[in-house]
C-alpha cells in the first residue's frame, strides 16, 4: 500500500506522510492537511494549479542574489546567535545584507541585533526592515508583537501565511545575502520557506548549526537528510558551543565532549564541509544581547577568529588550478604599454583597487583591447621558460595565478573563472587566464596580457580533464628528488641549534575582522628586515597595500609575493603614512611628496625560486642570511586556543610542490631545538599580543607541520631617495 501511495502522481513532494492526495474528496479537509503549505490550494480544488503568491515571490526576490537559510536540528544550539553573527559580519564586509526571522514562536533576532521595542513601518510599497546599519536590515514578528513576551498560539496556515507576507512585502532594496534565521526542527515553515523562496542551488544554500553532543547530532541529521530529500544545497556545518573559553586563563574546556566523533565525523560521513568551531565565551553573550559583532568587539576571541574564518571560506578567487595543470605551450598576447617610464600612474587593466574576486573575471571585459605582440612559450616543470627570446622562469601563485619572468618582462594573470548572473558558483578553466599585466623592466613599460594554453606538456589539450591521473607519476618522482636535494644541500652549511631575529620585529598587530595576515607578515618582515640592514626603526604599512594593490584582494585575502610585487612597481611607505584601519578603504596616503626617503621591494619571491620548492634548509638559510620570512599553513581549530608550548596538528604530510592546502600567513621569525620538544619554528601571529606567547607561537619543524614549510615567501627592500621629494623642493 505504502508504495503504490509513493507512485501516486497527485502526491505534492512537500506533503505530510498521511496525504489523502490532491484528488481525493478529503484534499485539504483530512487532519492531516493542517500545516500543510498545500492546504488551501487541496480545499479549492484547485490543487493541479500552481500558487499564485509564488509568482510574486519570486518577482520579489529577483534583487536579492543570495539566499541562505540556518537551520538546526535541535533547539537551544545557538541557531539564532549563528545567524546573527554571520548577518553582522557580512554587513561589516561591506555587503548588503537582510536577516529575516522566521522562527515565529521564538523571535529572538531584535534582542541578539539590540533592536527590542522597535517598530516596522508600513507604506504603500509594504513594510520597511528594521535597520542596524544602513547595509543590515531586519524582519521578524517580534517587531509586530504589543507585548514581547505575548505567545504565538497559529496553526500551519496562519504561519504560512505571514511567511509569504514577509517574502512578498518587506522592501529589502538590492540584497547580496538575505539570511533566514528558521526555527529547529523540520516543520511546517521549513516546508514553506522551501517551496516558497525555490532556492537555486547554484545561487542559495543552507547552513546547519549544532553542538558537538551525540542528543544534537542525532537530530541534524535528520535536518540534513531533510535537505537532501528536498534537494537544497548544503554550504556545510557549524558547530556551536565547541568547548569553553576560560576569561581568567583562557584555556579551552570541553563542556559537551565529542564522543561520537562530533560535527566533524557527521561531516565526513555526509561529505559535506564542516565550516567552523565557535566555542562560548562571555563575550560572545554580552555580543549577542546587544546587537553587536563579536568579530568587530572582540576580534582577539577564538570566537571571532572562528567567524572570520567562517564568512571567509569562500572570500578568495574562486579558482583552483595546479601546476600540472599549467605545465605546457602557450600564447600570451601583450597590449601596447599603457604607462611608460617610471610613472607610478597605476595599470589596473579593468581590474578594482584592491582586486574584487567579484568582479576581477569581467575585468576588461574578458580581452585585452589592442594587442601589440604575441609569444609562444613553454612552461616546464622544473619552472622554466623556453621561447625564441630564450630562457626565462615562471612560478605558480598559489592555485590562482602565474608569475612567468621571460625576454625581460614579467607577466602576471590569474587563471580564468567565469559564472552566471547571480551566481555563488563559478567555472573555472585553467586553460586560459583573466586579463592580467605585464611589466617589460628592460625598457620601462606597463601595459595589459592574457594567455591561453595549446598543449598540455605530452599530450593534447583535448585530454584535459584526465590529466590529473596522468601528471602523477611525475609529481612523486619530483618529490623523492627534492627530498635528495634537500637532503644533500643541507650538508652545505650547519646552523646554530637556537636562533631568532625577534628582537627586531616590531610588535605584533591585531588584524581584527579583516583578512590581511599576509599584508601585516609582509609589513612586519620587511620592517625586521631593514632594522637588520641599517638599525632603522621604521614601521611599514600593511594599509598600503591593503587599499593600493590591485594584484591583491584587500581585506578579502591575498599572498606575500604580490605585496612584493606592488612593492617593487611602486612603494612601501611607513605606517604612520598610511595607518592600518583594519577594512578596506581608498587609496589615500599621505603627501609623497613630504617624505625624503621611500622604500623599494628590489627583490621578491618564493623561497627556493618558485612555489612549493621551499624546504626546512632554505627557510633557515634565507632567514640566517636575511632575516624573517613570510609562511603559510593551515591550523586547525584547537590553534585558535592556543596559549604556550609547541603546537602540532594532525596535518602532517609529505610536501607535495602541486599544490597543499593553506589558509593563514605569519611571520616566522627563527627557530629552535631541545631535548624534550624536539625542533620548532618561533612565528609572530596577526592576532594582537593577548593571544598565544605575547603574540608568537612555536609550531614543530621538520615535518612541514600543517603545511608550514610549503610556502616560505621572501622579499628584500632598500631606502631610496623620493624623486617626488627632490620635485617638490626644486619647484619650492
Amino acid at each position: 500500500m505504502e508504495q503504490e501511495q509513493q507512485q501516486n502522481n497527485d502526491i505534492p513532494e512537500n506533503a505530510p506522510t498521511d496525504c489523502p492526495g490532491t484528488k481525493s474528496e478529503e484534499a485539504g479537509k483530512s487532519s492531516s492537511c493542517q500545516g500543510c503549505p498545500n492546504q488551501q490550494i487541496c480545499a479549492s480544488g484547485k490543487a493541479n494549479e500552481p500558487d499564485p503568491a509564488l509568482k510574486d515571490i519570486q518577482k520579489h526576490m529577483q534583487l536579492v542574489k543570495h539566499k541562505i537559510l540556518v537551520l538546526s536540528g535541535k533547539g537551544g544550539v545557538g541557531k539564532s546567535t549563528v545567524s546573527s553573527q554571520l548577518a553582522l559580519q557580512l554587513a561589516n564586509l561591506g555587503y548588503e545584507v537582510g536577516l529575516l526571522d522566521i522562527d515565529l514562536c521564538g523571535p529572538s533576532i531584535p534582542r541578539m541585533m539590540g533592536l527590542l521595542n522597535h517598530e516596522v513601518h508600513q507604506s504603500a510599497e509594504g513594510w520597511s526592515p528594521v535597520y542596524v546599519e544602513d547595509n543590515l536590515g531586519v524582519m521578524s514578528i517580534g517587531f509586530l508583537l504589543g507585548n514581547q513576551d505575548d505567545p504565538i498560539i497559529w496553526r500551519g496556515p496562519r504561519k504560512n501565511g505571514l511567511i509569504k507576507r514577509f517574502l512578498t512585502d518587506v522592501c529589502w532594496g538590492e540584497l547580496d545575502f538575505l539570511i533566514v534565521d528558521t526555527p529547529p526542527g523540520t516543520s511546517d515553515e521549513h516546508l514553506s520557506i522551501v517551496q516558497y523562496m525555490q532556492l537555486d542551488p547554484k545561487n542559495d544554500g543552507t547552513v546547519i548549526i549544532t553542538t558537538p553532543q551525540e542528543v544534537s547530532l542525532q537530530d541534524v541529521r535528520k535536518e540534513l537528510n531533510f535537505c537532501i530529500k528536498t534537494q537544497l544545497n548544503i554550504l556545510g556545518v557549524v558547530e556551536n558551543m565547541s568547548g569553553f573559553v576560560c576569561p581568567n586563563c583562557a584555556c579551552q574546556s570541553d563542556i559537551f565532549p565529542p564522543v561520537s566523533g562530533g560535527a566533524q565525523k557527521m561531516c565526513d560521513d555526509f561529505k559535506i564541509q564542516l565550516l567552523g568551531k565557535i566555542p562560548l565565551e562571555p563575550k560572545v553573550l554580552i555580543c549577542a544581547e546587544k546587537g553587536k559583532s563579536i568579530v568587530s568587539e572582540h576580534p582577539e576571541t577564538n570566537a571571532g577568529q572562528a567567524y572570520v574564518k567562517i564568512v571567509q571560506t569562500y572570500a578568495d578567487l574562486p579558482v583552483h588550478c595546479v601546476k600540472s595543470e599549467i605545465v605546457g605551450k602557450w600564447q600570451i598576447q601583450i597590449s601596447h604599454p599603457i604607462v611608460k617610464g617610471n610613472s607610478r600612474s597605476m595599470v589596473t587593466c579593468g581590474h578594482e583597487v584592491p582586486d574584487n574576486p567579484n568582479t576581477s573575471f569581467k575585468a576588461s571585459n574578458g580581452k585585452i583591447q589592442g594587442v601589440q605582440q604575441t609569444f609562444d612559450i613553454e612552461l616546464t616543470k622544473d619552472n622554466k621558460v623556453l621561447g625564441e627570446l630564450g630562457e626565462g622562469t615562471w612560478t605558480m601563485i598559489y592555485d590562482e595565478g602565474w608569475e612567468i619572468d621571460y625576454g625581460g618582462i614579467k607577466f602576471m594573470n590569474f587563471f580564468k573563472y567565469s559564472k552566471k548572473e547571480l551566481s555563488l558558483f563559478y567555472k573555472i578553466d585553467c586553460g586560459k587566464t583573466l586579463v592580467g599585466w605585464y611589466n617589460n623592466y628592460t625598457e620601462l613599460n606597463r601595459g595589459c596580457s592574457q594567455g591561453e594554453l595549446n598543449q598540455l606538456a605530452g599530450r593534447k589539450k583535448k585530454k584535459v580533464l584526465q590529466k590529473k591521473q596522468y601528471f602523477t607519476s611525475f609529481i612523486q618522482k619530483e618529490i623523492k628528488e627534492e627530498l635528495i636535494q634537500t637532503t644533500e644541500s643541507s650538508r652545505k652549511q650547519e646552523f646554530p641549534k637556537n636562533f631568532s631575529w625577534q628582537d627586531k620585529v616590531p610588535q605584533t598587530i591585531q588584524q581584527a575582522g579583516c583578512g590581511s595576515c599576509y599584508a601585516i607578515a609582509t609589513a612586519q618582515m620587511l620592517s625586521a628586515r631593514i632594522k637588520i640592514q641599517s638599525g632603522e626603526d621604521v614601521l611599514i604599512s600593511a594599509q598600503h597595500s591593503i587599499d593600493c594593490n590591485y594584484y591583491n584582494q584587500g581585506c578579502e585575502g591575498g599572498y606575500s609575493t604580490l605585496v612584493g610585487k606592488f612593492g617593487n612597481e611602486f612603494e612601501m611607505v611607513p605606517e604612520s603614512c598610511h595607518p592600518y584601519k583594519a577594512k578596506n578603504g581608498k587609496c589615500e596616503t599621505c603627501d609623497l611628496s613630504s617624505l625624503e626617503f621611500i622604500y623599494k621591494v628590489v627583490n621578491y619571491g618564493y623561497i627556493g625560486g618558485a612555489y612549493g620548492k621551499s624546504n626546512e634548509y632554505l627557510m633557515m638559510e634565507e632567514m640566517y642570511k636575511n632575516g624573517p620570512i613570510v609562511v603559510s599553513f593551515e591550523p586547525d581549530y584547537e590553534f585558535m586556543s592556543y596559549s604556550e608550548g609547541i603546537y602540532k596538528s594532525e596535518k602532517i604530510g609529505l610536501k607535495n610542490d602541486d599544490w597543499e592546502k593553506v589558509d593563514h600567513s605569519v611571520l616566522c621569525v627563527g627557530w629552535g631545538e631541545d631535548d624534550i620538544n624536539g625542533k620548532y619554528w618561533i612565528v609572530q601571529n596577526s592576532w594582537g599580543e593577548s593571544w598565544g606567547e605575547k603574540g608568537y607561537f612555536k609550531i614543530a619543524r621538520g615535518n612541514n607541520e600543517a603545511s608550514i614549510e610549503s610556502m616560505g615567501e621572501f622579499a628584500t627592500i632598500q631606502k631610496v631617495q623620493n624623486p617626488l621629494y627632490k620635485q617638490n623642493n626644486n619647484s619650492s
